[in-house]
């Protein structure tokens, strides 16, 4: 789910690959993630953004994902939107699939005027 300013709630999705290389069970060495996310909302309209994301490895050796994405397209009532995301996860991962979110998306755009 995501949260726009007045929390309307939407429906994330995302399509990519992710390349990493685990160590063991709980620790990697390097990853990193390209993908296509759309957050389609309840009235059918959506915006998609396409991002480029690199693990941060903490002391303990776990990765979090960090990155940017520009939106890249907008239906409905996100048609013309323009903008970016900015992507981090304080979190850490576990290998895929069991754990491949994040907690923050900042989403930054703009729309074009009626």
């Amino acid at each position: 789910m995501v949260g726009t300013k007045d929390e309307e709630a939407g429906l994330f999705t995302q399509t990519g690959t992710f390349d990493g290389v685990w160590t063991s069970p709980s620790t990697m060495s390097s990853c990193s993630s390209k993908g296509v996310a759309t957050c389609t909302f309840p009235d059918g309209s959506s915006f998609t953004d396409e991002s480029d994301l690199t693990c941060r490895l903490g002391p303990d050796g776990k990765p979090a994902f960090e990155g940017q994405g520009v939106i890249v397209k907008g239906t409905g009532r996100f048609e013309g939107i323009q903008g970016t995301t900015n992507i981090v996860s304080s979190r850490h991962m576990t290998p895929p699939p069991e754990d491949m979110s994040y907690d923050v998306v900042d989403v930054k755009f703009t729309l074009p005027s009626k």
